[in-house]
């Protein structure tokens, strides 16, 4: 199924109302989604439920500036990944270095016209999307060619019922999640959900690891007993984890559904 994109995020922190209502107004009108905050401890805490795609602030505010603002920013490891431009009347160059600093990714003076603020937004998310997509790239053909797949590309047919899955990665990043169908015999089927801890990539790289242990460890249950419950087997696969140093301290959860073709009946099972 193709991606919907979706409009990007902006985070606009100006304590000024003429001038934030400016600049939302272009940036919104541009096709952006734009929230409004009025200092760096409100910027801050939007940002946490806001996640935006850019964050434009200006530097003096009142009770947090931007750099107090940017700094506490840096110091939370999924903020300071968001791209961030300073929005000032000050042009000096001591002014321009101090962020520079603090890593940020331009300038946007005051004064610029609405054409040049959003040339230069569009420019900065443009660059951003093409690194990522070029990641994205990469790593995709890095796990074709080892054969790593953590969500089958085809349904599996079971006689009794119709099974599809839909799995939509956010912005073609690959996140912890993984699908896996197991047939038992001719009568039963196994299906496992499972989102692993983390964000994005870092997930990703546990989903890989971890699916094929669950999977392991789901055949190793299933061979060893002939108790095929969905709660039993979920037990079972928490304990052998568990005792596995390398990876008991992995948070995920985990779904087991147990389709009986003979019963027609599907039981369910989760934690």
């Amino acid at each position: 199924m193709a991606e919907v994109k979706s409009a990007n995020k902006i985070l606009l922190v100006e304590d000024e109302f003429n001038i934030a209502k400016l600049f939302s107004y272009n940036l919104t009108k541009a096709g952006y989604q734009c929230e409004v905050a009025s200092n760096g401890r409100e910027g801050y805490e939007k940002a946490l439920t806001y996640h935006p795609d850019l964050i434009i602030s200006d530097v003096m505010m009142p009770e947090v500036d931007g750099y107090e603002f940017r700094k506490k920013l840096l110091e939370n490891e999924e903020l300071r990944k968001i791209p961030f431009v300073f929005l000032t009347a000050k042009g000096e160059e001591e002014d321009i270095l101090q962020g520079y600093d603090l890593e940020i990714e331009d300038y946007i003076l005051k004064t610029s016209s609405p054409k040049v603020v959003l040339a230069k937004v569009s420019a900065i998310l443009k660059t951003l999307e093409k690194e990522r997509s070029k990641v994205v790239d990469e790593v995709s053909k890095a796990a074709d060619s080892m054969g790593v797949k953590v969500v089958p590309e085809e349904f599996p047919k079971f006689e009794g019922f119709e099974i599809k899955h839909w799995h939509q990665p956010h912005k073609n990043v690959p996140g912890g999640d993984f699908i896996d169908y197991i047939k038992i015999d001719d009568d039963n089927m196994v299906v496992v959900l499972g989102d692993t801890m983390g964000k994005r990539w870092g997930a990703w790289y546990f989903a890989v690891a971890y699916a094929g242990y669950v999977r392991s460890a789901t055949r190793f249950v299933l061979e060893a007993s002939s108790d095929y419950k969905p709660s039993t087997i979920l037990q079972k696969v928490n304990e052998s984890v568990f005792k596995d140093e390398r990876i008991s301290e992995v948070f995920i959860t985990l779904s087991i559904v147990i389709l009986d073709k003979k019963n027609k009946t599907a039981r369910y099972s989760g934690a």
